[in-house]
């Protein structure tokens, strides 16, 4: 049971580390960018304003310039409209007061699960694990720096640090402000990404 928990925690922060923010502007009458690409994960924000309500739609009310909101959809927004994208797929979105001299998106979400490349982990370590006031990160390998973030297991950010191990392999991370918990380490050196679980108990 503790395995399942700890791959799908390392999945869940591996889509959370790669996602990207995204943000959809009005222009005169224009959303650029109209036709955005983005990853399933990644968060994306669309201006709208009582001027350009917002709304989804479907491909043939928004082929149609038309407004019709589609079941399900967000509604009509009249403020920024922020949300995750959950699943690969096309988003239709329109202003409904300008759809006319269109004023529309489209989104494309893509499937990321294809781009993450697992990491090889061997010779990684963090001990001891569980911890209290420290932990020791052991690396494959020996490096410059290296940038350590600490997450809750509610993916809130608890410690960032980044840390020069001037060539070497071992890096001792500081505990002292972290309650008894779970939590998720993302370590990112040398354009690559290791993720652990570590348990907390003080």
């Amino acid at each position: 049971m503790r395995t399942i928990f700890i791959t799908i925690f390392i999945l869940y922060f591996i889509q959370l580390s790669n996602a990207t923010s995204y943000t959809i502007v009005t222009s005169g009458y224009t959303y650029p960018p109209s036709d955005l690409t983005v990853n399933v994960g990644d968060q994306i924000t669309i201006s709208a304003s009582t001027m350009h309500p917002l709304t989804q739609v479907d491909l043939a009310t928004w082929t149609a310039n038309s407004s019709t909101a589609v079941s399900g959809g967000w509604g009509v927004q009249t403020s920024d409209y922020t949300f995750t994208a959950s699943a690969a797929g096309l988003i239709y979105f329109v202003c409904q007061n300008h759809v006319g001299i269109g004023m529309k998106g489209k989104i494309t979400v893509q499937d990321n699960a294809t781009q993450i490349a697992l990491v090889n982990t061997q010779g990684f370590s963090i001990y001891p694990n569980p911890a209290k006031t420290f932990a020791i990160i052991s690396l494959p390998s020996k490096v410059d720096a290296l940038i350590i973030n600490v997450y809750n297991s509610l993916g809130a950010v608890q410690k960032s640090v980044l840390e020069n191990s001037n060539g070497g392999n071992q890096i001792e991370l500081n505990l002292e402000n972290l309650s008894s918990g779970i939590y998720f380490v993302r370590i990112e050196f040398d354009k690559k990404l290791l993720f652990r679980v570590l348990f907390v108990e003080k």
